[in-house]
């Protein structure tokens, strides 16, 4: 199995038919540390009474789980597939709507993440490069380098409220033939953020659709903005402010720069100034924060706000001018 790097000699000479089978195993949940070993197959590990360890399902509790295992062929008889359909992020909870193929219309198992994740998801959705790579990206360049891709996604149960997913990857050689495929366990947050990076596709078993799976409230196409429809509507806002620190941090960097560090110093503190002071300029700052992390509700909001308090402001003059005639 090419997933294990190397291990050492084994002396098998006290039963030389026993076939062998490599397990990575972790100790527990909490624990950081990995280890790569060779086990008998079809016998327990040490310290363990049960049997068939290799083939039973995981145990939700206890110290052992299989954390990599080979995968089998008909593993999608009772699944079905599903795609992202949307990301709504409110007051730092993230909720995944995944859509299900070939049924009811309108049908989502709706799958709560956390805000870094949902993040992370909705930045590869919308093709937003950042300047360094992010935990899923370094995970796909890591698998890409060692040959490996991510074949399929399946989010496998629900257990106290916990969804529990697989990660199936692969070895691909150069002709582009697959070879040592295996699955491993995953959070759903983290499966489907490779799958969309892999464009994998995923799939749910049945089970789960037929006890987790609903309707929205309000049916996701019929929002009243799209993510892309934010994004833009806020631009257009964005553009229309005027600055009143753009013309100070101009004058500041050219003080710095004729070494006029007493006069830069007062100008930033004229920035400051207008910083916590402007409540117009702290709700730019938001929108363009929120923008900027995705949270695209929070910046549509924000927008709302502001749009809100110029139109106020616009009144109040006009009211000035109407009162000095």
């Amino acid at each position: 199995m090419s997933l294990i790097a190397s291990a050492p000699p084994l002396n098998l000479s006290f039963c030389p038919q026993v076939p062998l089978k490599p397990v990575i195993s972790v100790r527990h949940r909490s624990s950081s540390t990995f280890s790569c070993n060779f086990q008998l197959f079809g016998t327990p590990p040490v310290n363990s009474n049960r049997r068939n360890f290799i083939n039973s399902p995981r145990e939700r509790t206890g110290l052992n789980h299989i954390v990599a295992r080979a995968s089998k062929d008909d593993e999608l008889s009772e699944h079905i597939e599903v795609k992202v359909d949307s990301v709504r992020v409110t007051n730092g909870a993230a909720v995944i709507f995944l859509r299900l193929c070939d049924s009811a219309p309108g049908l989502v198992l709706p799958v709560h993440i956390g805000e870094a994740e949902s993040s992370a998801l909705l930045k590869e959705i919308n093709k937003q490069k950042g300047f360094r790579p992010l935990t899923h990206d370094l995970t796909k360049h890591l698998l890409q380098a060692a040959g490996f891709r991510v074949l399929k996604i399946r989010i496998t149960e629900l257990v106290n409220s916990t969804y529990y997913s697989r990660i199936h990857i692969a070895h691909i050689d150069g002709k582009g033939e697959i070879f040592n495929e295996v699955d491993v366990d995953s959070r759903p947050s983290d499966a489907i953020n490779l799958a969309v990076r892999f464009d994998a596709p995923m799939y749910i078993t049945k089970q789960v659709a037929n006890y987790a799976t609903s309707y929205p409230v309000e049916p996701l196409s019929q929002q009243s903005e799209t993510n892309a429809e934010i994004v833009r509507s806020v631009r257009e806002t964005l553009a229309t402010f005027e600055d009143p620190t753009t013309m100070l941090q101009l004058q500041k960097e050219l003080a710095i720069q004729e070494e006029r560090y007493a006069d830069a110093k007062s100008l930033q503190q004229q920035i400051f100034s207008h910083m916590t002071q402007s409540v117009m300029l702290r709700m730019v700052v938001a929108m363009e924060a929120a923008l900027a992390d995705n949270r695209f509700e929070e910046a549509a909001r924000v927008r709302d706000e502001y749009k809100r308090a110029v139109e106020a402001e616009r009144m109040t003059v006009d009211n000035s001018s109407l009162t000095s005639l």
